[in-house]
């Protein structure tokens, strides 16, 4: 499969699991992991930046923060379930 960009958010239970799954599906680990390593340390940085968050759980239990833009877009952070790096670049 020649995929050349995918950028997805998908909610699953078991993240391990849903990442080996995946990269069984494209042949290819993410290039990208959008989670950070510890979530109250992030929401104390965003705070210090003045940015509004708001603090809640996804259906799986993960804890998750949300900032929204001027316009109302919005980006969630949540903690890497697996431990892993908060960004890695792939091949």
């Amino acid at each position: 499969m020649d995929v050349t960009h995918l950028f997805a958010g998908i909610a699953v239970t078991d993240f391990a699991a849903a990442c080996d799954w995946y990269e069984r599906l494209f042949d290819s680990p993410p290039d990208a992991f959008l989670a950070v390593k510890n979530l109250d340390d992030r929401r104390a940085d965003l705070a210090r930046c003045g940015l509004r968050v708001a603090e809640g759980a996804e259906s799986n239990g993960m804890r998750t923060l949300t900032v929204a833009d001027p316009d109302g877009n919005t980006i969630k952070f949540f903690e890497d379930p697996a431990g892993r790096p908060a960004h890695r670049v792939g091949s």
